[in-house]
């Protein structure tokens, strides 16, 4: 298919999806970075500033569009368009139009590596039913979950804004399910809004977050996360590298007339931890102990023997706690949580030395901190970012 733009002029894309919401922000930058770098696109608008919908784009003679394709009705129609059209949602499965998305496998790992490293086994996730991208996040949350000895309950409730039913229509259910969770449980919710719904209910049932719950959701949304009460955990999906392989894949697919792949799942950020997850699911007491004093002295120097003394154990009967609760030694965890801190250093503040990472975030020298991160471990778990910000030593829990 040839481009409709003569050539030397800008290439003509409509963005049909709605820009407001912040992860669709994230896309949207990135789409327009590579729009600068390729020397700028027209994007189409909306005059009267509402979304662009693929409905109002038939008969316009424009180059290709973006959009978030959500129905079997909106597939029908980019799929009417004669112009190429990239979709960007991950809601509908097996739609035969190139996509970029998130690997939603990869968010619902990322979360459960966020649980299992604070000791949590017993672990629940609250999703929506027939939704291709909660059952993706929803798979990759329980095999990693179980691949550790863990077990997950799961409460999927169907996706109902259709102005009949209130947004809350499955309080009941959500309720009487969190009233049958037992023990310290590590939920993840399948995006920030539903962890809303979570928290909102744990007040009605007097269940505390954290403290007998950690909770996480995805998005990072900045008002649904850090406006809430505990401010929320949460897995950012990388919108910017979406938006920018988005507009890679049908800037290709215009010039050529075939688009290259047509499938691109790109990896989320790290987790944000915020008070949410500020909490260890383990049961043992002095696990517990040992484990929240490597996370209040991650820049100080300790041993195994250090955490044996505090914790009234003996040095072997420590080692064995973690090997039976977190499936490591306890070195091996304090390398994690250095580790972890270090990369969010290095993602905050570009341009920090490496001697300063080092000491800030506990390893005796640059060169064990390079070894660190060299062979990322295998679990990782993330220090709060919100410390790093403040340029604050890892002390305490966010």
């Amino acid at each position: 298919m040839p481009p409709l733009s003569s050539p030397g002029s800008p290439l003509r894309v409509a963005l049909a999806f709605q820009i407001a919401q912040p992860h669709l922000e994230r896309i949207t930058r990135g789409i327009l970075a590579y729009a600068e770098r390729s020397g700028g696109w027209q994007i189409a608008m909306n005059p009267d500033g509402a979304t662009v919908t693929l409905e109002s784009l038939e008969g316009w003679e424009g180059d290709g569009v973006l959009a978030m394709v959500e129905t079997e009705r909106q597939l029908a129609l980019a799929r009417s368009l004669r112009i190429p059209v990239v979709n960007l949602s991950a809601r509908i499965a097996g739609t035969p139009l190139p996509a970029v998305l998130s690997d939603n496998e990869a968010i619902g790992t990322r979360a459960a590596e966020h649980l299992l490293e604070r000791g949590f086994r017993q672990c629940a996730f609250y999703g929506l039913e027939g939704v291709e991208y909660s059952q993706k996040r929803f798979e990759g949350f329980r095999r990693t979950v179980e691949a550790a000895g863990g077990r997950v309950t799961s409460l999927l409730t169907r996706s109902e804004v259709d102005g009949q039913r209130p947004w809350d229509w499955d309080r009941d259910a959500l309720d009487a399910w969190l009233r049958g969770l037992e023990g310290r449980i590590g939920l993840m919710a399948v995006h920030d809004y539903r962890a809303q719904l979570v928290l909102e209910a744990a007040r009605r049932l007097g269940i505390a977050i954290p403290g007998a719950m950690a909770l996480i959701g995805v998005n990072d949304d900045p008002v649904a996360c850090a406006g809430s009460a505990p401010p929320l955990s949460s897995v950012p999906q990388d919108g910017f590298a979406i938006g920018l392989a988005a507009a890679e894949l049908l800037a290709g697919w215009i010039q050529s007339g075939k688009a290259s792949q047509s499938l691109i799942a790109v990896p989320p950020m790290e987790v944000t931890a915020r008070r949410s997850t500020a909490m260890f699911g383990a049961e043992d007491p002095r696990l517990l102990a040992a484990m929240e004093y490597i996370e209040t002295h991650l820049a100080e120097s300790f041993g195994v023997t250090d955490l044996a003394e505090l914790t009234g154990s003996s040095r072997r009967w420590i080692e064995h706690l973690f090997a039976k609760h977190l499936g490591c030694s306890p070195h091996a965890y304090v390398v994690r949580r250095r580790a972890r801190f270090a990369r969010l250093i290095q993602e905050s503040e570009p341009g920090q030395r490496l001697s300063e990472i080092a000491r800030r975030s506990g390893f005796p020298s640059t060169r064990s901190l390079k070894a660190a991160l060299a062979h990322p471990p295998e679990s990782p778990a993330p220090v709060p970012a919100s410390q790093v910000r403040a340029g604050c030593s890892p002390r305490g829990l966010a």
